[in-house]
């Protein structure tokens, strides 16, 4: 991570909101979900660093700013969701996907990242 991604992250980070965090049935086998709020402000300056017009692909800003990591180092959330926020985080390391989900705010927008099924 650069050290601009960083100040970015830095700045917006107490910010963020995990909205929920869970496994999702796929098939006969569960994959780790996280939902989200995330400041728009952030995926903006984001984007204006990255030479992006349109807000980044959800999984590349996932790792990217390594927010994963932050949020497996922070006291702020214990338990947000369904599921235990850790144990989460350990399946959406390597590869996920994501999606964003408007919001009635314009401040922030729901961003979901999930483990990637195994092929």
């Amino acid at each position: 991570m650069t050290k601009e991604i960083q100040d970015i992250v830095n700045k917006y980070f107490d910010l963020v909101e995990i909205e929920d965090t869970d496994f999702i049935d796929n098939y006969g086998y569960d994959l780790a979900y996280i939902l989200l709020n995330i400041p728009t402000a952030m995926l903006q300056e984001y984007s204006a660093l990255t030479n992006q017009k349109q807000l980044p692909e959800p999984a590349e800003f996932w790792k990217q700013t390594k927010l994963g990591d932050r949020l497996k180092k922070s006291s702020q959330y214990i338990y947000p969701g369904h599921e235990p926020l850790r144990d989460i985080l350990e399946f959406l390391e390597e590869d996920v996907g994501g999606d964003y989900h408007e919001r009635p705010t314009p401040d922030r927008i729901r961003m979901s990242i999930t483990e990637l099924p195994l092929e």
